[in-house]
């Protein structure tokens, strides 16, 4: 009985597995592309910590994944725009 209940288990999981995979292929990749902090650092020619002080005055969006920071290239054209574009 208990090797019965195992394999019906198994085929459930493995058909969801299925059912995940299929949904996740069909999922369209975000058309906004992403730079990660070291690199909006060293294409600003700014420090990280600069990059930080932005953002936490809320003048810079950000989104973290994990332990690593992504910024948008809208929201970083923005922000140019916004501290820069009358210089």
């Amino acid at each position: 009985m208990e090797d019965f209940l195992k394999d019906i288990m198994k085929t459930i999981l493995d058909n969801h597995l299925r059912e995940v995979k299929l949904i996740i292929k069909e999922v369209p990749e975000p058309d906004i592309p992403w730079i990660s902090n070291d690199k909006l650092a060293e294409k600003l020619g700014v420090s990280k910590r600069q990059l930080r002080y932005y953002r936490e005055k809320g003048q810079l969006a950000y989104t973290r994944e994990g332990k690593k920071i992504w910024y948008s290239v809208s929201d970083i054209n923005e922000f140019m725009e916004r501290n820069h574009g009358n210089n």
